[in-house]
């Protein structure tokens, strides 16, 4: 079926779609709907977006962060869902189906899946990053494995996805053309849209939850 942004889609495997998810809803600019149909960024590869955490070979810069110095840059757009009321444990294999487009001809789809905790702490739970071939300014959506998780999203927490187009180093830098890796030398910087909203142009995100946990946890 068709991608829908401004609710989280929660199934354990082509189950319904959870009813404590469904109320849950996200924020951009504002809660939704959303003042504007997509929300837009520009990627520049002479500063490319940094990899922050998750799963990399530095041990520098590896596991679980803060990502709140991610999230702060200005190509990065953030979606965040309300407190959550209840618990949801999330295992399996999360992924995104974000509709993308670019006046580029080639960009970096980079997903991450974070759980913030009500002092405003992001911590990451697991990401992805597709590089996908665009005609320019034309709409395509574009689906984001994250990568396997088992986590618990406490009650009062809160879920985020942020989207953008570069993890440098971690993944080698888009440099907005066509050229293959290791042969190109010109830089472009592009605008990069996300859109969740009218002419049926809008983003997802499914999440496996697992019920049967402990879910809700009993106050201490």
């Amino acid at each position: 079926g068709g991608c829908k942004w401004g609710k989280l889609r929660c199934d354990d495997g082509g189950g319904p779609v959870d009813p404590m998810m469904r109320s849950q809803s996200w924020e951009g600019d504002g809660p939704p709907p959303f003042a504007e149909p997509l929300t837009s960024y520009v990627y520049d590869p002479a500063d490319p977006t940094p990899s922050v955490g998750g799963s990399t070979f530095n041990p520098w810069n590896t596991g679980v962060v803060d990502s709140r110095r991610l999230e702060r840059r200005g190509d990065v757009a953030v979606f965040t869902s309300s407190p959550l009321a209840l618990a949801v444990d999330v295992v399996g294999f999360p992924s995104a189906c974000i509709t993308f487009s670019s006046d580029l001809p080639s960009a970096d789809v980079f997903v991450r899946l974070s759980d913030v905790s009500p002092d405003g702490r992001s911590t990451n739970v697991c990401d992805g990053l597709v590089r996908a071939a665009l005609s320019p300014n034309s709409p395509r959506e574009v689906l984001v494995a994250l990568g396997g998780c088992a986590h618990r999203f406490l009650p009062g927490h809160r879920i985020r996805v942020s989207v953008c187009s570069g993890a440098h180093p971690c993944v080698s830098r888009n440099l907005g053309t066509l050229d293959a890796l290791g042969e190109g030398v010109r830089e472009v910087a592009g605008t990069m849209n996300v859109h969740h909203g009218g002419d049926g142009l809008a983003s997802s995100v499914s999440l496996p939850v697992c019920r049967g946990l402990g879910w809700p946890i009993p106050p201490p």
